[in-house]
């Protein structure tokens, strides 16, 4: 439940797909790395500035900046931010839901099932490494120097025998 009123807030969970990028800032190379911190409740983005913390390992962490970028929550989590180890921690069974079941499904799930309908808008589509955002063109104008990397979209329809859903 987390609020952006809330500046700084303390969270736990499994740290998953860390990501390591250099950066220059004042003269001195910094490593930022980015992955994803995960509970029962769901998932959320965490930048760590010059700290290297173990994946699959389960972190309490105090005092990490919330915010929002592009309509998605993310943490920073900076100098004065306590970070420790926590041991016992661990998140519950994967609950499998039938799509009728779904009400209101938000950000990701996992399901299974059969698609029926392929949309015509999907392929692929060039991303900047940095920002995400898609390049019409060879480079993005935001970082030019930054990498290109092709994503999957698709739109489709998948059912279980239980009810059907429409994903991107």
């Amino acid at each position: 439940n987390l609020n952006l009123k809330d500046a700084f807030v303390s969270v736990s969970g499994l740290l998953k797909d860390p990501i390591e990028k250099t950066y220059e800032k004042d003269g001195q190379e910094k490593i930022v790395t980015h992955c994803t911190l995960e509970d029962d409740t769901g998932s959320i983005r965490l930048s760590l500035f010059d700290r290297k913390l173990s994946p699959g390992r389960y972190y309490k962490i105090d005092g990490t900046k919330l915010s929002e970028y592009k309509g998605r929550y993310r943490l920073t989590a900076g100098d004065k931010t306590q970070i420790a180890e926590v041991s016992g921690f661990h998140l519950p069974e994967i609950r499998v839901y039938d799509l009728n079941e779904l009400r209101t499904p938000v950000d990701s799930i996992s399901t299974s099932g059969v698609v029926v309908y392929l949309g015509e808008k999907g392929g692929l589509i060039s991303r900047c490494s940095e920002c995400r955002k898609t390049v019409d063109d060879i480079r993005c104008p935001d970082h030019p120097e930054a990498k290109i990397f092709l994503d999957l979209y698709a739109y489709f329809t998948i059912e279980d025998g239980t009810g059907d859903m429409q994903c991107n």
